[in-house]
């Protein structure tokens, strides 16, 4: 193998490593997807260091979605907030059944019922909504 094509390689997994974004790499480094899978298919230990170096990639954008998903919810970005809770509070997830007898509700439900439209979640009027939900759970 080439030394330039040695290089290219290190540094293509490095970008994999950060986003494990197959195309945004091939583009930061120069080089065609087809030429990457040629790569891959012709030198089986670089496509173990793929593999992991895009496994390495989806942790780290995990960690970065989930730190932008925590300054949203910080600033009371009310989707963040409501993502937050269906995928990760017992009490709101969405797999809830119709009957609520452990005390959870879903939240999609809780909109419907309520007859919310999407201005209502807009930051100006966020807080009367975010009043109207919790009277309406403290009422059941």
């Amino acid at each position: 193998m080439k030394k330039d094509n040695k290089k290219l390689q290190e540094k293509l997994l490095d970008y994999l490593r950060e986003t494990a974004n197959i195309s945004v790499a091939c583009n930061k480094v120069g080089i065609s997807r087809q030429t990457f899978y040629r790569w891959k298919e012709e030198n089986p230990e670089f496509a173990i260091r793929v593999t992991e170096a895009c496994e390495e990639g989806d942790e780290n954008m995990n960690d970065y979605t989930e730190s932008r998903m925590n300054s949203l919810i910080k600033n009371g970005h009310w989707q963040a907030i409501r993502y937050r809770l269906d995928k990760k509070h017992p009490k709101y997830m969405k797999d809830v059944p119709e009957t609520f007898d452990d005390g959870r509700f879903d939240a999609d439900q809780t909109i419907r019922e309520l007859g919310l439209q999407p201005k209502d979640f807009a930051d100006e009027n966020l807080e009367e909504t975010t009043k109207l939900i919790t009277n309406h759970l403290l009422q059941k």
